[in-house]
């Protein structure tokens, strides 16, 4: 940390890394505190496996089952929840170090979103047991290496695409969540390597490609009958982790159409309040970190070449995949918690391909064309700017809200104020 120090941006006052420091160590806290213990019905994730045939879901379980001759005992599932929770807090500080070691104001400016989001740190700590952290965790390993080595990227593409696969028959929603980000992260990969945008879009398709084909898998075969569900829950009975009242099987063998038909029971004020609170703090986030976001926006459409058709396709499938989170799955403030940390560690890692001395000359000169300007490079890292201005004392008091939002009582919230005025309403 004493380099960082010492390459503290001119933009940036000297006391902000300690700002960080205690700030990132505060929000690691809180995060290991929401995520002190798994719940019940979190652990049945993890007993579902293929001892009655494929199905989705049942990867996790059955890997489980096949080392230990059993499906996990709670204990277990504890301990390797908890290891999970480690490697995906310790990719994201990793990304943090190594974006305040670049020196550059952009790096310290995506660090600074990263620590400062409510969501990231505290959001992977609420999904502490829940098998498809593993996409978030496949996301940022298989960034750092794209925006931090010279490694070839066709195999980088490949192995990461085969690792989203495995991750999609341990929960099949990581697709969704993961793969069109990943992709993107390909294609910034490319560019910085001056590859053909066609050679970009078949490395971003090898990447996103085995995980579709497992999707496609689960999909067809991967929802079970109600006598496939019985044994299953039946097996799971002698784990000590089931709760008594079996909890995801009850969902297990839904199709799409049934899980659409329980979005829709669901109260609409339980929706409401989960779009609104989210909302006003992605509001948030884009008001006091504005200047960031189109520093993102401008990275993306350079990514595509700025050919504005794949940027569109690409924005559409973004879209349409959150679409079907939100049609199947009622716990929509957990959506929008999720959909927010693998933006901002997405643009953390766009952040930290650009600040990467890697990445500053193509690892394969092209024939014929001029290696990047390193004067306009720096141009592109000096476009971002976080801080607010010192008199700005509204995205200051928003910035402190940020930090706060997660920790503060329920009253205090403003998902907690929403369901007092609920509560007053009826």
């Amino acid at each position: 940390m004493r380099s960082a120090r010492a390459r503290c941006p001119d933009r940036f006052p000297r006391v902000w890394l300690d700002v960080l420091l205690v700030v990132g160590l505060f929000q690691v806290a809180q995060g290991a505190f929401v995520a002190r213990e798994v719940s019940s019905y979190g652990r049945s994730y993890w007993l579902v496996d293929y001892s009655a045939g494929f199905v989705r879901r049942g990867l996790l379980g059955e890997a489980i089952r096949r080392l230990t001759g059993r499906l996990p005992s709670a204990l277990t599932i504890e301990v390797l929840s908890w290891v999970g929770f480690v490697l995906v807090i310790g990719a994201v500080i990793a990304v943090v170090v190594r974006l305040l070691r670049s020196g550059t104001e952009l790096g310290w400016s995506a660090a600074t979103v990263i620590v400062f989001s409510p969501f990231v740190i505290d959001q992977i700590g609420n999904g502490r047991g829940r098998i498809d952290q593993t996409g978030l965790l496949v996301l940022l390993v298989v960034g750092v290496v794209l925006a931090t080595t010279r490694w070839n990227l066709w195999p980088v593409s490949l192995v990461g695409g085969l690792a989203l696969a495995v991750t999609v028959l341990a929960a099949e929603n990581t697709v969704l969540e993961v793969a069109p980000w990943l992709a993107l992260l390909v294609l910034v990969r490319a560019r910085r390597e001056q590859r053909a945008f066609g050679a970009g879009v078949a490395a971003a398709l090898v990447v996103v490609g085995p995980a579709l084909a497992a999707a496609t898998a689960v999909a067809v075969a991967g929802t079970p009958g109600r006598a496939h569900v019985d044994a299953l829950h039946q097996a799971a009975r002698a784990s000590d982790a089931l709760g008594p009242r079996a909890e995801f099987f009850g969902f297990l063998g839904d199709s799409v159409k049934a899980s659409v038909g329980r979005v829709i029971s669901t109260p609409p004020e339980r929706l409401a309040g989960s779009v609104l609170a989210g909302g006003i703090v992605v509001a948030l986030l884009v008001f006091v970190f504005r200047d960031y976001w189109r520093w993102l926006v401008r990275e993306v459409a350079a990514a595509f070449d700025d050919r504005r058709g794949w940027i569109v396709v690409w924005v559409v499938i973004v879209l349409g995949m959150d679409a079907v989170l939100f049609a199947t799955a009622f716990d929509w403030m957990r959506w929008i918690g999720q959909t927010v940390t693998i933006v901002v560690i997405t643009a953390g890692l766009v952040a930290l391909a650009v600040t990467d001395g890697t990445r500053d000359a193509p690892a394969s000169p092209t024939p014929g064309v001029d290696a990047p300007d390193p004067d306009a490079l720096d141009a592109v890292r000096r476009q971002v700017r976080v801080l607010p201005a010192r008199s700005d004392w509204k995205r200051w008091g928003a910035m402190g809200y940020l930090v706060v939002l997660a920790p503060a009582p329920t009253y205090l919230t403003i998902d907690g104020a929403l369901a007092f005025l609920l509560a007053l309403r009826r």
